[in-house]
Parts: structure tokens; sequence; C-alpha cells
């Protein structure tokens, strides 16, 4: 079944990017697990969340709980909800990142005459992937090119923007080499591997 994500996923989306500027964690290179704990000083929860919060005190208030009861479950479901929340913040970024770094390293290949303008690039799923991600396994695209969606046909160039929390990543494929590395008279040359 595919979820949309709608509303919920742009608000993600918009309010990551403050925060990394806020925590600073890339720049300083920490660990998922250190930036997920920064991350959690800064956020509060999503609107869904904070709906949730709400039916939850006003069903314990309805069944007649104790004001007390009522607000360590709330605080509880509170710490949970940001805990999730910077988690997922933490780990979306880094594939992000990590993914677009890529793509900068492949791009300035290019600029450079090393890789061929006709050089693909692959989708590669994360295994367990999600409904939306599945069908992408192995779809090749551009360079410069998005891949389009198999559901809903909407344009991605990166894996990782699919979704929040997506693990899916790019390689290269049906590489074509550039210019740069034109050898001299048409010459053939050889790698040596090393010996490990």
């Amino acid at each position: 079944m595919v979820t949309e994500l709608g509303p919920a996923k742009i608000e993600v989306e918009l309010d990551t990017s403050k925060i990394f500027r806020q925590i600073d964690a890339i720049r300083r290179q920490v660990d998922i697990p250190t930036m997920a704990e920064e991350v959690r000083q800064v956020i509060g929860l999503t609107d869904r969340q904070r709906i949730g919060m709400n039916r939850l005190r006003e069903g314990m208030r309805q069944a007649g709980r104790s004001p007390s009861d009522i607000k360590a479950a709330t605080q509880a479901y509170r710490n949970r909800a940001i805990e999730n929340r910077s988690k997922v913040i933490a780990r979306t970024e880094t594939m992000r990142i990590q993914n677009r770094a890529q793509e900068l390293q492949w791009e300035r290949a290019m600029d450079a005459g090393i890789l061929g303008t006709e050089t693909k690039r692959r989708w590669m799923t994360a295994p367990g992937a999600c409904d939306l991600c599945r069908p992408m396994n192995g779809r090749l695209t551009g360079l410069n090119e998005p891949w389009i969606t198999a559901i809903k046909g909407k344009e991605v160039w990166n894996p990782s923007f699919i979704h929040p929390q997506c693990r899916c990543t790019e390689v290269l494929d049906e590489i074509q080499l550039g210019p740069a590395l034109d050898v001299p008279g048409g010459q053939e040359f050889e790698i040596e591997e090393s010996a490990a």
C-alpha cells in the first residue's frame, strides 16, 4: 500500500534545512546518534504529532483520569514523538547529503572530461525498500536527468528525496569515459589491480 505523504512531507522538508543550519552538525561531521540528539534539542512536534497528543489528552480526560496521569502520559508521548522525529531528520538528511556529495563528484568528473555525457546513473533500493522505491530499483537515467517515479510519474533527482528516511542510493552504470581519458594514438591501457 502506498501512503501519500502530502503536507506532512512538506513540513518535514521545510523544517529540516532550518534545523540543520541551527545545529551545524554536517560541518562538524558528527555521527547520526549525536546528530539526532542535537536535533532533538531544537525541534518541536509536527502538526500531526500535536493532534495525536491532544487526542490522547482528551481521551484520558473523558475517561476520568487524573490531571497528573494526563500530564505524565502526554509528556511521555511528546518525548517519544520528538525522539522519533529527531532520528527521522538525522537519517534523512545524512542520506541526502551523502547522495548529493556523490552527485557533485560525478558532475565535477563530467566537467573535467573524465566522465562522458552519456554516462547513466542507476537507482539502488535498500533492503526492505518501501512501495514507492521498490519499483525504481535498477532504473537508469542520465547524470543530468531526473528519474520519473513509477508511482505518480514525479521527477526525482536524488533517490533519497523521494520520502523521509529513504535509504536508497545511486551508482554509476553504463559509464562512458570522457575526452580527458582519451589515449593518444588510440592505444589501450590497463589499470593494474593492487595486491591485497
